[in-house]
Parts: C-alpha cells; structure tokens; sequence
C-alpha cells in the first residue's frame, strides 16, 4: 500500500518540473518580443608615451644641451654643450663643449673644448682645448691646446702647445710648445720648443730648443738649442749649440756649439767649439777649437785649436795648434804648432814648432827638426836622420 503511494508521489513531482521547463523556455509562444537598444560604447583609453629614439641626444645637467643640441649628442654637467652642440659630440664637465661645439667632437673636463671645438677634434682635462680647437686637434691635459690650436695638432701635458700650436704639430710635455708652435713642428720634453718654435722645426729633450727656435732647426738632449737656434741648425747632445747658434750650424756632443757658434760652423765632440767658434769654423775632437776659434779656421784631435785658433788657421792632431795659433798658420801632428805658433808659418810633426824667424818646421818620429828660414831665401835645407832634404819654398 506504502509502495503506490511512493510511487504515485514521484510522477506528480517529474510532471511539474516537465511543466515548469516548458514554461520557462515559452514553447508555448509563437511571436518573440522586441530586442532592447545597444547600450553606449565606453571611451577609449590614452595612447602610451612613445618610448626615446636612438637619434634623440642625451642631456643632464642644468642648461647642458640646453639650445640647438643636435642628434645623438650627449651633453653632461652644468652647461655642457649649452648652445648649438654638433651631432654625435659629447661634452662631459662643467661648461664643456659649451657653445658651437662640432660634430663627432669630444670635451671632457671643466671648460674643456669650451668654445668653438671643431670638428672630430678631442680635449680631454682642465681648459683643454678651450677655445678655438681646429679639426682633428686633439689635447690632454690640463690647459693643453688651450687657446687657438692648429688642424691635426697633438698636445699633451699641462700647458703643452697652450697658444697657438701650428697645424701638425706635436708638443708633448710639460709647457712643451707653450706659446707659438709652427706647423709641423715637434716639442718633446718639459719646455721643448716652450716659446716661438719655427715651422718644421724638432726640439727633443728637456728645455730644447726653448726659446726662439728657427725654421727646420733640430735641438735633441736637454737644453740643446735652447736659446735663439738659427734656421736649419742642428744640436746634438747635452748643452749643444745652447745659446745663439746661427743658421745652419752643427754642433753634435755635449756642449758643443754651446755659445754663439758661428754660421755653416761644425763642431763634433765634447765641448768642440764651445764659445764663440766663427762662419764656416770645422772643430772635431774633445775640446778642439774650443774657444775663440777663428773664421774658416779648421781644429781636428783632442784639443787640437782649442784656445783662440786663428782665422784660415789648420790644427791637425792631438793639441796641435792648441793655443793661440796665428791667422793661415798650419800644424799637423800632435802637440804640432805648440803655443803662439805665428801666423802664415807651417809646423809638421810631433810637437813641431816654430823657433825665431821660421816660417817652416818639421819634426821627424825620433825628434829631430829641421826649419826653413824665413822670407829671405827661397830654399831650406832639412836633415832629418842624417840626411838632407831640400824643399822649394814660395813666400808670398
């Protein structure tokens, strides 16, 4: 009995959720309703920042790059490439590369290439290149290159090539080329070349060629040419052609040519025509022609002229002509011509001299000397080992 019940009850519940369904899904409609209107369409949304091009340049700093700075320039420090910076240029300091900076140039350091840096030129350090660096220049150092320096000039060191460096040159060192380097001229070492190097001309060493260095001269080892070296001269070693060697001089070894060697001289050796060696002087030796060597005087040997050689004078050997050897006066051999040997007279052999009124002597190896009388004869008779010699002389 319980059992029908149950299931009677079941069916009346899936008839009603049958019916209930069918209710819900209006299968018993036949027209649909009207469809409502599309709502309003939301804003859009706001477009991102565009993110920085490769080409933008690049400022930090206040007023770096603050007018003109162009496309890939970099410009950092307090008024770093402020006007006009070129493209690709970088100006890292203070007031670097400040105005007119050109292009693919660099400025590093406070007022460094500050202002008007040409082109691909470089400035690295305190004022270096700081006004008026021409193309391809490149300067380090504090105040290198510091004031007008030339097209494809080198300055390196503190105040090296600082005014006015020439196209091409070269200074490096300390206030090497300070002041007026010609073009193509070369300073190395502290105070190489420091005021009015010529053009061409090469200065190597500490203070050569420091002052008024002429046109093509070459000045290598400290204070070579150091004062006033004339065009086309050459001073070799410590000291050489120091002060006032006129043009086209040479002087090669320490001190040689040190003071006021004369035009077209030659002086090769230790302190060789030290002080005032005239035109056209030849001295090569230690100490030979070594003061007061006269003009077109010839010195060669150990001290050979060395004191006060006569005009048109010839000292040939050790000490020969050593001292006060007269004008046109000749002496070959060591110790030949002694001292005073007179002018115009003739001494051949170790330690020849002239003996009363000679105007020839010659001394053989084993010491005996013969002499020609002086201008009353126009022979001498020479006994050299025991035997006689006869010699034709001409004085004139």
């Amino acid at each position: 009995m319980s059992s029908g019940i149950l299931v009677s009850t079941t069916a009346a519940v899936i008839a009603a959720a049958i019916v209930s369904a069918l209710l819900i899904s209006g299968s018993g409609a036949t027209d649909t309703g009207p469809r409502g209107r599309q709502g309003a369409r939301g804003a859009t949304g706001t477009t991102g920042a565009t993110g920085p091009s490769v080409s933008d340049p690049i400022a930090l700093g206040t007023l770096a790059g603050a007018t003109g700075q162009s496309a890939r320039a970099i410009a950092i420090g307090y008024a770093a490439g402020t006007t006009a910076q070129g493209a690709s240029a970088v100006a890292i300091g203070g007031h670097a590369g400040a105005s007119g900076q050109g292009s693919a140039s660099v400025a590093i350091g406070f007022a460094a290439g500050q202002t008007s840096q040409d082109v691909q030129a470089v400035a690295i350090g305190l004022n270096a290149g700081a006004s008026g660096q021409l193309a391809d220049a490149v300067a380090i150092g504090a105040s290198a290159g510091l004031l007008a320096q030339g097209y494809n000039g080198v300055a390196i060191g503190l105040f090296a090539g600082a005014t006015a460096q020439g196209g091409n040159g070269v200074a490096i060192g300390f206030f090497a080329a300070a002041d007026t380097q010609g073009q193509n001229a070369i300073a190395i070492g502290a105070d190489a070349g420091q005021t009015a190097q010529g053009p061409e001309g090469i200065a190597i060493g500490t203070g050569a060629g420091a002052s008024g260095q002429g046109a093509s001269a070459i000045a290598i080892g400290s204070n070579a040419g150091q004062t006033s070296q004339g065009l086309q001269s050459i001073a070799i070693g410590l000291n050489s052609g120091a002060s006032g060697q006129l043009d086209d001089a040479v002087a090669i070894g320490p001190s040689a040519g040190q003071l006021a060697q004369g035009f077209n001289s030659v002086a090769i050796g230790l302190r060789a025509g030290q002080t005032a060696q005239g035109t056209n002087a030849v001295a090569a030796g230690l100490f030979a022609g070594a003061t007061g060597q006269g003009v077109n005087a010839v010195a060669l040997g150990a001290t050979a002229g060395q004191t006060a050689q006569g005009t048109n004078a010839v000292a040939l050997g050790n000490g020969a002509g050593a001292s006060g050897q007269g004008a046109g006066a000749i002496a070959i051999g060591s110790l030949a011509g002694g001292a005073n040997q007179p002018a115009g007279t003739i001494c051949i052999g170790e330690s020849s001299a002239i003996i009363g009124g000679e105007v020839i002597s010659i001394r053989s190896a084993n010491g005996v000397q013969g002499s020609a009388p002086g201008p009353a004869t126009n022979s001498a008779i020479f006994t050299i080992n025991g035997v006689q010699y006869y010699v034709a002389l001409t004085v004139v």
